[in-house]
């Protein structure tokens, strides 16, 4: 992507077009270079050796370009996001989800339903 990028949400859209194209992790790994640009283009083929597969490459990418304190604070706002009360469940769901996403692009469906669970108002 271009420098100044928000990795997050540009990795979101790649790994979007990649699953509409139904690439396997490998043909994404091999087809990943040619969507990076400048900063992040050297830094894959300088560290290509030590991303073998897609979901390393994923975490190593964040690790090396998205700021750590954007991921705290969105791991904050997840852990203390209650559905409000005039937010309908749908409303609700497709915020979480998107701070799951902002919090861990990988985050397993278990924890994803832990914190929607865990923000629902009672009835």
């Amino acid at each position: 992507g271009r420098s100044k990028q928000n990795v997050s949400k540009w990795l979101r859209e790649v790994n979007q077009t990649m699953h509409l194209l139904k690439l396997s992790d490998t043909e994404k790994l091999f087809y990943i270079p040619s969507c990076l640009e400048a900063d992040a283009k050297d830094w894959f083929f300088d560290n290509y050796h030590f991303v073998p597969s897609w979901s390393l490459f994923v975490q190593k990418l964040l690790d090396t370009f998205e700021s750590s304190s954007k991921a705290d604070i969105a791991f904050n706002r997840l852990r203390q996001y209650q559905q409000s009360l005039h937010q309908d469940v749908r409303q609700y769901y497709f915020e979480l989800m998107k701070l799951c996403k902002e919090a861990n692009p990988l985050m397993d469906e278990s924890s994803k339903l832990q914190y929607l669970k865990d923000g629902l108002k009672s009835s």
